[in-house]
């Protein structure tokens, strides 16, 4: 289903894959880091637990940029070249994903996000603000990238309407 429907999108796509606990989310998220969808994909690992503790939009897009950095293992990409303290931290990570682009013009980054609706109740919460997901969802035609989320079963329901936006951009599957 996942490689299909990469295939199927020129531009970005948004998967979500919902379900209970210990259902094989997170299995299939591994399944594609050990390259399941083939070359053409590079797939990136963000665990939204481990990003818990973090609070507001530089802090966020440089954690989710060095694990991209180091997800996509390329000695062209250094961490410390992108700086997300100063100016706008949307811009710097898109400049990041441009320089992706470059680097790898035949590819598609695939953002593996596990426990999405920790990324969403962020927003909900305003501890990151509405902007980092209005971005996320032009950078699906803007840029080479698609998401792919997991989460429980509530996870397409909010009353964030960036997150609505966002998930209107791509395809909904339970996983029991």
């Amino acid at each position: 289903f996942v490689a299909r429907r990469l295939e199927a999108e020129r531009s970005g796509i948004v998967l979500l894959f919902a379900g209970a606990r210990r259902s094989g989310k997170t299995s299939i998220m591994f399944q594609i880091l050990d390259g399941r969808l083939g070359d053409e994909i590079l797939p990136v690992f963000i665990d939204m637990q481990a990003l818990s503790g973090i609070d507001g939009d530089a802090q966020m897009l440089g954690r989710i940029a060095r694990s991209v950095i180091e997800g996509v293992g390329d000695e062209r990409l250094v961490v410390d070249y992108y700086e997300f303290d100063e100016g706008n931290p949307i811009l710097t990570f898109d400049r990041l994903l441009a320089d992706i682009n470059q680097i790898f013009p035949d590819k598609r980054l695939l953002l593996l996000v596990d426990e999405a609706e920790l990324l969403r109740d962020k927003v909900s919460r305003g501890e990151i603000s509405p902007a980092v997901l209005t971005f996320m969802a032009s950078a699906l035609e803007s840029r080479k990238v698609s998401f792919f989320f997991t989460g429980s079963p509530g996870l397409p329901d909010t009353d964030v309407p960036e997150w609505k936006r966002l998930m209107g951009k791509g395809d909904f599957k339970e996983i029991s």
